[in-house]
């Protein structure tokens, strides 16, 4: 099945999420960690990009993206080109270092991308690397530190873009902000979208398939078998409608209910 073309336009925001080619680590140390944010510092202002949010983890980074003059395809490719160069020479090794096709969710309300920025920042908390919301503000690897004043601002992070989502005093931003991220994940403004990323997540975790692949709409056995679980347990478990499914599944309405022989 052919590609999808991205829903892409200068000022639409993105969550992306790019991993290790088969799920391996690619952030093995600090200076592995700073050679990405360096690597975004240089293109994402080049790109006239902006960025809400971000978290770098072993194995994957998450980014809140809004594209300016060129498109998002053309950020990441850059930032996978320049990171990928490093990492192969430091560690002597060829090819690809992410995997072949970055994942990537459009934000179109204000209340999702809020939910965006806890979910992202607490990228950390939630897989147990650090202990709290205020832990997280001495935390170098993701961009709340600086959102709550603790550490200087990363190049490409708009600090300022960020608090004003809150309040339009920094003071007061930083109050709502810090009273939004002690909700916790479960608890977000808008859970939906999320809920439904992390429940991909771990089906293809559990099936062991690659989720970029079942987002795709890849039309293989696995990849196939994969989006009816997902599918029937979004239903189910999260109340998600089948256009909000299948969007998320890179496969049409129609075929996805087909195959669980039902109606949308």
């Amino acid at each position: 099945m052919p590609r999808r073309p991205r829903l892409d336009a200068p000022g639409v925001v993105h969550h992306v999420f790019a991993r290790g080619i088969d799920r391996r680590d690619l952030f093995l140390d600090d200076q592995d960690r700073r050679a990405a944010l360096d690597a975004l510092g240089r293109v994402l202002p080049e790109e006239g990009a902006g960025c809400f949010a971000w978290s770098v983890q072993a194995n994957h980074l998450h980014l809140v993206i809004r594209t300016g003059h060129r498109p998002l395809a053309r950020v990441m490719q850059r930032v996978g080109t320049a990171f990928g160069r490093y990492f192969n020479d430091r560690y002597g090794r060829s090819g690809y270092v992410f995997e072949s096709r970055y994942g990537e969710r459009r934000v179109d309300d204000d209340a999702y991308l809020l939910t965006l920025i806890r979910y992202v920042h607490r990228n950390p908390i939630d897989a147990g690397s650090v202990a709290s919301v205020e832990a997280l503000a001495a935390w170098p690897w993701t961009g709340h530190a600086a959102l709550v004043g603790a550490r200087p601002a990363e190049a490409f992070h708009g600090v300022g873009d960020t608090l004003e989502l809150f309040d339009s005093s920094p003071e007061v931003a930083r109050r709502e902000l810090c009273a939004f991220m002690a909700l916790g994940a479960a608890e977000p403004a808008s859970p939906a979208p999320c809920a439904l990323d992390a429940l991909i997540d771990s089906v293809c975790r559990e099936l062991g398939v690659d989720s970029t692949a079942v987002c795709q709409g890849v039309r293989k056995r696995a990849e196939s078998y994969a989006r009816i679980v997902i599918a029937q347990r979004a239903r189910s478990e999260l109340g998600l409608r089948a256009g909000t499914i299948s969007r998320a599944l890179g496969v049409s309405r129609q075929a996805l209910w087909a195959r669980l022989g039902g109606k949308s």
